[in-house]
């Protein structure tokens, strides 16, 4: 896998009461990947000409181009009181190639391609409150997705070649404080996901992994976590989280 990426950003100075960040950001990955079963004396055993006695081998390449926009602006309503907004438009160009060939079942081979583009804009919500310099209170809303992809996959998933991409939208509220100079630290949270499209991994028929996607889901719960430093040696961490 050969990647590169570059990433443009200008930021504001972060003591003024308004803030704001924007910025620009292009990647490429290249993927050319092979994969087989080999089995010694196969091709001898299926009185077949087999390379390297391989009874199952596949390959993909892929290039996946991504361009996208932000742009970020935070403002204190009040000393206490923060809010923020932002905004992501993003573009991707998914190019596919997938071939396998699989003996007996397909020995003559198959082949797949496709072209996955993709737009979408992505937008972001949060607040926070101070309720002592030691002590606030947040709540955000935040979109974000998953790019989609393909499987190297035997013929009995040939319905499955492609994935798409799945989003998702957080809603989170929560607490946090540094107590003690630092010494003690709390923090809670409750959140809701609700997912659109997602892609979950499964196995075919002979065990080989792949991906697909199976519609909307949710996953909601409570995170709860402390830190104490007992001295400069010692500290305690507790953590407990319920998902559902």
């Amino acid at each position: 896998v050969v990647k590169d990426s570059v990433e443009l950003r200008l930021v504001s100075a972060d003591n003024h009461r308004f803030r704001w960040l924007a910025g620009a950001f292009y990647s490429r990955d290249d993927l050319d990947v092979t994969q087989g079963d080999f089995v010694p004396g196969f091709g001898e055993f299926a009185n077949e000409e087999r390379p390297d006695d391989a009874d199952f081998i596949s390959g993909q390449t892929e290039t996946l181009e991504e361009y996208s926009v932000y742009a970020e602006v935070a403002y204190d309503i009040t000393p206490r009181w923060e809010g923020s907004v932002g905004l992501r438009h993003f573009r991707y160009d998914d190019d596919l190639d997938v071939c396998y060939a699989v003996y007996p079942y397909m020995p003559e081979g198959y082949c797949e391609e496709g072209d996955d583009v993709s737009n979408n804009s992505l937008g972001k919500f949060s607040t926070r409150f101070k309720l002592t310099e030691e002590q606030n209170i947040y709540f955000t809303v935040a979109e974000g997705y998953r790019r989609g992809g393909a499987n190297i996959l035997p013929p009995d998933s040939t319905s499955d070649t492609f994935y798409e991409p799945d989003t998702a939208v957080n809603y989170e509220l929560g607490y946090r404080s540094s107590l003690l100079q630092d010494r003690i630290s709390l923090s809670a949270a409750v959140f809701n996901v609700d997912w659109d499209n997602l892609q979950v991994r499964t196995t075919s028929a002979t065990s080989l992994p792949f991906w697909i996607n199976v519609g909307d889901a949710r996953s909601q719960g409570v995170e709860l976590e402390a830190a104490a430093k007992l001295n400069s040696a010692f500290s305690l961490r507790a953590g407990y989280s319920y998902v559902d």
